[in-house]
């Protein structure tokens, strides 16, 4: 997402006291986006309103029933050499200290955002 995409979800955002745009201490064409306390504590509160929605929403349905849908991409996932754990721990990945395995990875070999082909 380029950085006028992210200034319009920001800007017609449902929350617009979760972000700030500052202007850059290093480059002053460029501004910044930094999270408030709201917008650090919104993903946490989002997950927990989808979570009652989907129980609210599944509730006439057995445990398997609720896993079907799932089940058959699994199959095509793991037919086709997939691996189908590849981000089931990615959440506790993203909160170790110091970032996403990636991103360690990428500090440690001097990789930077101005350097990299990403």
């Amino acid at each position: 997402m380029g950085p006028a995409a992210v200034g319009q979800v920001v800007d017609g955002g449902v929350e617009p006291a979760a972000a700030l745009f500052t202007g850059s201490n290093t480059d002053r064409r460029n501004c910044e986006l930094h999270l408030t306390d709201a917008g650090r504590e919104l993903p946490a509160r989002l997950r927990t309103v989808a979570k009652d929605h989907e129980a609210r929403l599944t509730a006439p349905l057995t445990a398997a029933q609720r896993d079907e849908p799932a089940r058959l991409p699994t199959l095509l996932a793991r037919g086709s050499g997939l691996d189908t754990e590849a981000h089931r721990d990615s959440a506790a990945r993203r909160r170790r200290p110091g970032g996403p395995p990636v991103a360690r990875k990428q500090r440690a070999e001097g990789v930077t955002k101005a350097n990299s082909q990403v």
